[in-house]
């Protein structure tokens, strides 16, 4: 699922009603989203969500809190095969590379330049409305490029969590939509409230407080090209999945992955040549190319952003870098 939770986001006003009888006098969009930014890290809450993709709808309960100076998130899902993320292990005070971008901040890209998100994205207050009997107000980021794609945001005129969001692309057409159906906030929990749950698949996370300019050195390699205010925002490898990066410029990511497929790899599970795979507003892409070794390297990318980003940036990545 995407990012803020792993994300929330986008459509245009046309598809929207009229203002709230109950609004409150019109914010600042720059500063909504710095509040934003800060709600969904120190703000206990506990809700229920539906999550519309590809014609399907899964439903989420979302749990969230800081306990001892610990930041902790829980999802479970509520149809289909039995499945939970947990995550523990963030201090509150860990600046993350989205959240900064978020909250009006800038970051530092791999040439030098200074990024932040209106550069790349024009902020609109387009009216406000009621999400799980909660006041929400109603903000659009439109990309300024093709690259990125359009983002609905409602906000909770009380809590500033996100209660909508709506992924849109270069089409009009609504890719991805998150929508609470209930939200409860400064609800109290305990650690084993985030305890590894005993039946169904189990997938968890620890969260990294990372310097931007460490990433940038502890990869042996990157695509030649990004889309513009992308940062570097997160880098992994292990020996059974080879390299992770992942990118950000604040609402939406990507991941790219490579890994050098050996004599041990030819055992009937060698990867496509070629796949293209797309989810709602994810989109899938991996090709087997040549290295200077004459070794295949797998090369994927994985992200919430257009089909033609996607392939551009894939076909920057080069086996020499690895």
């Amino acid at each position: 699922m995407p990012a803020l939770l792993r994300g929330f986001f986008l459509i245009l006003p046309m598809f929207f009603g009229q203002y709230s009888t109950a609004q409150s006098e019109a914010p600042n969009v720059k500063q909504l989203l710095s509040n934003v930014a800060h709600a969904m890290r120190s703000t206990s809450y506990r809700g229920r969500l539906t999550y519309e993709h590809s014609g399907k709808l899964e439903v989420l309960e979302i749990a969230h809190s800081v306990i001892d100076g610990v930041e902790y998130e829980r999802v479970f899902y509520l149809n289909g095969p039995d499945r939970a993320v947990v995550r523990q292990g963030r201090r509150p005070d860990c600046a993350t590379h989205g959240g900064i971008l978020l909250s009006g901040g800038r970051i530092q890209l791999s040439d030098g330049s200074l990024s932040k998100l209106e550069t790349h994205y024009k902020f609109n207050l387009i009216g406000a409305e009621r999400i799980a009997g909660r006041d929400s107000w109603m903000v659009q980021l439109a990309p300024k490029d093709q690259y990125r794609y359009s983002v609905i945001l409602s906000i909770d005129m009380a809590s500033y969590l996100p209660t909508k969001a709506l992924f849109v692309g270069n089409d009009r057409k609504v890719l991805e939509r998150l929508h609470f159906v209930s939200l409860e906030t400064d609800v109290s929990f305990t650690p084993e409230d985030f305890e590894r749950p005993l039946a169904g698949s189990y997938l968890a996370g620890e969260h990294n407080c990372s310097d931007g300019k460490a990433l940038m050195k502890a990869s042996s390699w990157q695509p030649t090209w990004t889309p513009p205010g992308f940062a570097l925002s997160g880098y992994q490898y292990s020996a059974q999945d080879g390299h992770m990066e992942t990118y950000t410029d604040g609402l939406a990511s990507f991941s790219v992955f490579a890994k050098v497929i050996g004599d041990d790899d030819d055992n009937g599970n060698t990867p496509p040549i070629s796949t293209n795979y797309k989810k709602g507003a994810t989109v899938v892409m991996m090709r087997l190319i040549s290295s200077e070794s004459s070794k295949a390297v797998h090369v994927s990318v994985l992200g919430e952003i257009p089909s033609s980003a996607a392939s551009r940036i894939l076909s920057s990545i080069k086996a020499t870098q690895l």
